[in-house]
């Protein structure tokens, strides 16, 4: 690294910083290490850099293509103007179509048939592809890919952190939390006092046995979902008076209620739990 001189000024200051980002970001984008010039004055670098982003800029846009383009401009239908009963056929003839240039539209039951001929057309139509990503290879797309399923999105990360709570280990840094997770009508605890208090109970578990775990309910309103899970599961744990092992078989409904954060990000705010009765 460059020593840096007593009579640096702030803007040579400003401009190293600079440089530091635009190596980074160079590397990124190039997957070579970018490793400054000695001697090489501070203004000089950062214009050589910036040369060298723009270049790589220009070659990417230069590489990419809009998919309809690259398919050679098919003439289908505005999806408005397509009759129930054509439809089916209309939706085939397109993915049909697609095949022939190696893409493949993967199925969704969650959509209609109208919607993802909407979707095709409207949308993928107009997506832009490096040109080298298309050739030689099938190209796959998912509807879910450009509308998430929020719900499924939830339940996906709540049965991931009951994996982790039960099987694996919960870490502070898992990104479930919110602020605080309310364990209790008056108690909310902050992601590490919960990691903890569930590691010491975890310690006096000898085996656990998940018998049954389904959802019944998830709801959505705005920025806040509740969940209701049905749960039969058993812990096995040593009787520190009779020295043996008891088993204790718990059934009931786990609930949880989320809420997203200031990044447009699900995480659990609230936790219950039959048999996992935290203290204050």
């Amino acid at each position: 690294m460059q020593s840096e001189n007593k009579n640096t000024t702030p803007k040579d200051k400003q401009l190293k910083l600079e440089n530091e980002l635009l190596r980074l970001e160079l590397q990124e984008k190039l997957g070579n290490e970018m490793p400054e010039i000695e001697n090489l004055p501070v203004e000089v670098e950062n214009l050589l850099l910036k040369s060298l982003k723009s270049d790589e800029e220009n070659q990417e846009k230069n590489n990419m293509v809009r998919l309809y383009d690259y398919i050679d401009q098919p003439d289908f239908e505005n999806v408005e103007n397509i009759s129930d009963e054509d439809l089916k056929d209309m939706l085939r003839d397109l993915t049909d179509y697609l095949l022939t240039h190696k893409i493949i539209i993967d199925p969704s039951f969650k959509v209609s048939k109208r919607e993802m001929y909407r979707f095709i057309t409207e949308d993928l139509f107009n997506i832009k592809i490096p040109k080298d990503e298309l050739k030689g290879f099938f190209s796959h797309f998912r509807y879910e890919d450009f509308y998430p399923d929020e719900h499924d999105e939830i339940r996906e990360m709540i049965e991931e952190f009951l994996d982790r709570f039960f099987i694996k280990e919960l870490q502070i840094e898992d990104d479930f939390f919110s602020e605080k997770i309310e364990v209790g009508s008056d108690i909310a605890l902050t992601a590490g006092e919960f990691v903890n208090l569930l590691k010491n109970k975890k310690e006096e578990i000898i085996d656990f046995e998940l018998y049954k775990f389904n959802l019944h309910s998830l709801t959505i309103d705005r920025n806040i979902s509740e969940a209701l899970y049905n749960i039969d599961y058993s812990i096995t744990f040593k009787n520190e008076t009779t020295l043996q092992n008891e088993k204790s078989v718990f059934t009931g409904d786990a609930t949880f209620k989320l809420e997203k954060n200031e990044f447009d990000f699900w995480t659990i705010c609230k936790v219950s739990i039959p048999g996992f009765n935290f203290p204050a």
